[in-house]
């Protein structure tokens, strides 16, 4: 994590210890991975937080876990022409899908997803923490908060698309989610974020390959978006962008299909940004939520083991702002791997805390501690890891 290069490890320990854990066979042919990146951790001075420590480090069958992503679609019945207009005056050759009563249509604004013949389908990516371990560790953290079920695909790329990479074909998704409009004034909404995450150029973008896309120009700057390689764009993306596992189901197809959705400009319905003039969707209708590539859930393999025992220290920052961590924060565990952190007064804090499995491997990450009053925690409620929210409140450790 970025973090770790801006701090030096502190010359006393406040805790040292260890959680012992059942032995489970298979370690030796296994992936010892981070399944999640910490993010700030609030702690009330009137009672403490506790973290379960099996959900960051886990032990899974080599060569590592698999993501399983479930969403439906319609099938498609071919290209045709048909009008694109609702006044029936433009023509234009376009996908269309098969309908329940077995009859085309000759309108793009005549087709209902109701009226669609839907299929269910899977497809299984093999993640690589060993290649990438920060953005896979950064995708995992999505995944285990729920952040990814039901987003949507927003933008796609193929030669006959028009898009603004004509070169590449790809599905491109992790921004936004589709909401129930009785909640949400709009059909969609972003994602909540967390921290960026640094380039891991380790791995080659071939067809089938998933990726963490990144800010325009900025190769340090990866959060919840993420692309599948449709085809080979290796040429393109390699040493861009971090390549976090690969298409391990038979089913290439499917996605390629995906990619050549209609598209349709949604500025008039949301903003007049540039995401909105090309959007993919199997009818025109944005206030449809059948009409949006909808990727529903997103699941992780289950481990074979937990890692066997922990350990954990204060580090401390350049300025030495962690040096009084001694008093400030108390640390205990469970049996179970439970983490329990209180605290008596405000302050802040980095715990480093380190795992290792059975034969020796270990991992290790640091978790920013902010100890704050009853009083803050009244004024701003429980949800207090907003880094807005913290501004002026406490000193806020660059990284995440």
């Amino acid at each position: 994590m970025r973090i770790f290069s801006r701090i030096k490890f502190a010359t006393r320990i406040l805790v040292s210890g260890g959680i012992m854990l059942p032995f489970s066979a298979g370690f030796a042919d296994s992936v010892f991975a981070k399944v999640k990146l910490p993010q700030n951790t609030i702690i009330s001075t009137s009672s403490p937080a506790q973290i379960d420590l099996k959900d960051f480090f886990q032990v899974h069958p080599a060569p590592g876990p698999i993501i399983s992503i479930e969403f439906s679609a319609p099938e498609a019945d071919g290209y045709r022409e048909v009008l694109v207009d609702p006044q029936g005056l433009l023509t234009e050759n376009r996908l269309t899908y098969k309908t329940t009563d077995g009859i085309p249509y000759l309108n793009i604004y005549h087709a209902f997803t109701e009226e669609f013949i839907w299929n269910n389908y899977r497809v299984d990516f093999q993640l690589s923490p060993e290649l990438a371990p920060i953005n896979v560790a950064n995708f995992l953290s999505y995944v285990a908060a729920g952040h990814y079920d039901r987003t949507i695909i927003h933008r796609t790329g193929g030669p006959s698309l028009g898009s603004r990479e004509p070169s590449q074909e790809f599905l491109q998704g992790g921004a936004m989610r589709r909401v129930d409009p009785s909640f949400n004034q709009g059909m969609l909404q972003w994602i909540p974020l967390f921290p960026r995450v640094a380039l891991e150029a380790t791995g080659s973008h071939t067809e089938g390959t998933l990726a963490m896309a990144r800010l325009d120009g900025n190769p340090q700057s990866a959060t919840s978006q993420f692309f599948i390689n449709t085809s080979d764009n290796s040429q393109s993306n390699d040493g861009n962008y971090s390549v976090i596992g690969n298409l391990v189901s038979d089913n290439l197809e499917v996605l390629r299909d995906l990619t050549k959705a209609n598209t349709f400009d949604l500025r008039p319905l949301y903003r007049q940004e540039e995401i909105w003039n090309s959007f993919p969707l199997f009818t025109p209708y944005g206030d449809d939520p059948l009409s949006y590539i909808t990727l529903d859930s997103f699941n992780v393999s289950e481990p074979i083991a937990f890692a066997e025992t922990y350990e954990w220290k204060f580090v401390e920052v350049e300025n030495g702002t962690t040096q009084q961590a001694q008093h400030l924060f108390s640390v205990s565990t469970s049996g179970d791997g439970t983490l329990s952190i209180s605290s008596q007064e405000s302050g802040s804090a980095l715990l480093e805390v380190s795992a290792t499995d059975n034969i020796g491997r270990t991992k290790s990450l640091v978790i920013p501690l902010f100890a704050i009053s009853d009083q803050v925690v009244s004024t701003f409620g429980t949800n207090l890891n907003r880094r807005s929210n913290l501004t002026g409140i406490v000193d806020v450790f660059p990284g995440g």
